[in-house]
């Protein structure tokens, strides 16, 4: 075991059922469903016309230091959830300097924003199109410059699990004495191209996503953002912070089976979940919670469920399961980064937030899934699962 000595001191989130942390919070424990027919985007002749969109959000107050004109979509949700994070964790980034940096994660990033130019183009428009405004790395560049953060500024795309990587990357930088402070989360838009491709695989729910039912059709795409502020322990209790929890461990892990299948047997997933146990020095009968990825595809549930259920063995059937992309949406690469806020939230105030829209249960999914409304549970670990395609697998336990 590796002890990183990273704790979590500031969370932002900016999604589909809440603008900030707090109304996530509550609407998340209320049961709240933040996907329905698009508003924002022309899903015609698609599968589903289902989508989970953040309506309503104004960015330009997060902005403090730099001009919002001209940054995309994704920039602007990650600059706000930057700072909302930076702001509940009260440290002084800017004094900080070279030790306190940023990693995010993401799917798509700011090239949604290229697809209806390209278009138009095709079509013979005249189109004046800036470029550089779609760069994917402005979703760490931006933030960094508005926080005045000097240090390490890295993107990592490792499809849905990217949140979670970011995490796990941003705490080894921490622990390898490489910063002192360091962001880390991921955000994505919602991408026309993304609901043609899963169209396509005929993996949209027509309806609402359903984690674990019997009956579940499918995915439903989301947007949105997470960001974690990362201490180390010493530089967080020497200015009195107040800690979420702290990261335990990580493990990360590839199927190699195919690029859009999980493993039959969830091979990746189970190693993944071993693997981060094993960094946090942390055995299966300490885990409290599980934050499953839980998509609603009827290949990823039954997978990761018996996963869950070979490493925890018979306490699978009383650990607390549960999917908040039932209420969100599949917000790709922002997906595991919210649920790692939903999981310090959960610690802190002992309880688990519901997985929504389950009818029936599937049978094939044996495990102990929070249903319809909240537990109250004492979390002293939480275990997050995150999955991606190309089988990229990405676990993330955190410990009060």
């Amino acid at each position: 075991m590796t002890d990183r000595g990273v704790v979590v001191t500031g969370l932002g989130v900016v999604t589909s059922i809440g603008h900030s942390v707090e109304p996530f919070w509550r609407a998340l424990l209320a049961g709240a469903v933040g996907t329905g027919p698009a508003r924002t985007i022309d899903l015609a002749g698609l599968r589903s016309d289902r989508a989970g969109e953040v309506l309503g959000f104004d960015a330009a107050p997060y902005f403090r230091r730099i001009a919002i004109a001209g940054h995309q979509r994704a920039t602007r949700l990650a600059v706000a959830a930057a700072r909302m994070a930076a702001d509940d964790a009260g440290v002084a980034l800017g004094e900080i300097g070279e030790r306190a940096g940023i990693v995010m994660g993401a799917v798509v990033a700011n090239r949604p924003g290229l697809e209806a130019p390209y278009l138009a183009l095709r079509g013979g428009a005249a189109v004046e199109l800036s470029l550089d405004n779609h760069d994917v790395c402005l979703i760490a560049e931006a933030p960094a410059i508005e926080l005045g953060l000097r240090g390490p500024v890295l993107v990592l795309p490792t499809a849905c699990a990217a949140g979670n990587s970011a995490i796990g990357c941003a705490a080894d930088l921490i622990g390898d004495g490489h910063a002192d402070v360091m962001l880390a989360g991921g955000v994505d838009e919602l991408s026309p191209a993304m609901f043609v491709m899963f169209s396509q695989f005929d993996s949209l729910s027509p309806d609402v996503l359903r984690p674990f039912d019997r009956d579940r059709r499918g995915l439903i795409l989301s947007e949105g953002a997470g960001v974690v502020v990362l201490e180390s322990a010493a530089h967080a209790e020497a200015r009195g912070a107040r800690i979420y929890g702290r990261v335990a461990g990580h493990g990360n892990n590839a199927d190699a089976h195919d690029m859009t299948h999980p493993h039959p047997d969830g091979l990746g997933a189970e190693v993944a979940m071993r693997a981060a146990l094993s960094d946090a020095g942390l055995a299966a009968d300490q885990v409290d919670f599980v934050c499953a990825h839980g998509t609603g595809t009827p290949a990823n549930d039954g997978i990761e469920a018996r996963a869950i259920r070979r490493v925890l063995g018979d306490r699978a059937d009383h650990v607390p399961v549960t999917s908040i992309k039932a209420s969100l949406g599949h917000c790709q690469g922002a997906a595991s980064a919210i649920e790692a806020v939903a999981c310090l939230l959960a610690m802190r105030d002992g309880v688990v937030p519901p997985t929504m829209n389950i009818r029936t249960l599937d049978p094939g999914c044996p495990i102990d899934v929070v249903m319809d409304r909240p537990r109250a549970q004492r979390i002293d670990v939480a275990v997050n699962n995150a999955f991606g395609f190309g089988g990229n697998i990405s676990c993330v336990i955190f410990a009060k």
